[in-house]
Parts: structure tokens; sequence; C-alpha cells
């Protein structure tokens, strides 16, 4: 077993990877005045992350797109996106999200 000497000096180390990266960026970036262009590139960061882990498991089955009704993950998907068109209150879109995922799953 590490001794606490060991112990401190990683749990410092996790620290710092973990948190310097996040704080750093964000206190430089608060004392500047950034560009209107830079600050509208910005916002879309957040939706393509999201498009960027949500498409493969949608679309991939097997290795292989399948944009079929057999693909109940992608139907899912889509049957949700449109309740949240209309609904727009997240508590109802992850509730119908998790209702419509429980249905197809005993359906398939």
């Amino acid at each position: 077993m590490p001794s606490s000497a060991n112990l401190l000096t990683i749990f410092i180390g996790m620290f710092a990877v973990t948190y310097l990266p996040r704080v750093l960026p964000l206190t430089i970036l608060s004392r500047m005045k950034l560009p209107k262009f830079v600050i509208d590139v910005l916002e879309y960061i957040p939706i393509a992350i999201l498009g960027a882990l949500l498409v493969p498991t949608l679309l991939l089955v097997d290795g292989r797109i399948d944009i079929s009704l057999d693909n109940y993950l992608l139907l899912a998907a889509v049957l949700t996106g449109i309740i949240s068109v209309f609904t727009k209150k997240i508590f109802v879109i992850v509730l119908s999200g998790i209702a419509i995922m429980a249905l197809l799953v005993n359906l398939f």
C-alpha cells in the first residue's frame, strides 16, 4: 500500500490535471472582451458535442448504419425529439423518453 506522502502527491496531481485546465481558460477569458463572432461560435459547442456523442450511438448497429424502424434507439430519439419540440419542458421530455424506450425495448 502506498504511503501517505505518495497518496497526497497523487491527489494533488489529480487535482492539478483536472482542475487547472478548466479554471485557467475561464479566468483568462473572463478578463477579455471576446469578439461577437467567437461568442457565436462558442454557443454551438454544446450541441456539436451532443451530436458527436449521440449520432454514432443512434445510427450504428453492429458496425453498420441502420436507419430502419428496427433501430429502436433511433426511433425512440426521433419520437422524444418530436415531443420536445411541442412541450419544451425537460421533465416531460426525459420521462417520455424513458417511457418510449421502455415500451420499445419490450416490443423488440
